[in-house]
């Protein structure tokens, strides 16, 4: 695709960043299963989403402080989330660690009654 292109659709919708979100969300939808908003041959979804934006059948709505403040807090959410997950791995690769340390070698000592 070429440069002009991108750069007339991001104009289109109001910049780089808002034409990335409106093609990473209509993509999302394509490849779920939703029907395509025009007629067309294409079976990219990336180039239908495109077209899509050409034909004017699709555009990002700005959210309300509500809905902004729902993902905020499911965002938050999932980053403690994340978080926990690091801390129990890291702990349990830590007890882990202690474990293989107090284990004794089995093989070792059956080398040493061999020489006896």
């Amino acid at each position: 695709m070429d440069r002009t292109k991108i750069m007339n659709l991001s104009e289109k919708v109001g910049g780089l960043f808002r034409l990335a979100v409106l093609l990473q969300k209509r993509v999302q939808e394509l490849v779920a299963g939703a029907p395509k908003l025009i007629q067309t041959n294409e079976i990219n979804p990336i180039n239908i989403a495109i077209l899509e934006i050409e034909a004017d059948a699709i555009e990002l709505v700005d959210l309300s402080e509500q809905e902004l403040a729902q993902l905020e807090a499911q965002s938050q959410m999932a980053s403690d989330e994340a978080e926990l997950l690091e801390a129990l791995r890291t702990r349990m690769s830590a007890n882990l660690g202690s474990i293989e340390a107090a284990t004794p070698d089995k093989g070792g000592s059956e080398s040493d009654d061999s020489d006896e």
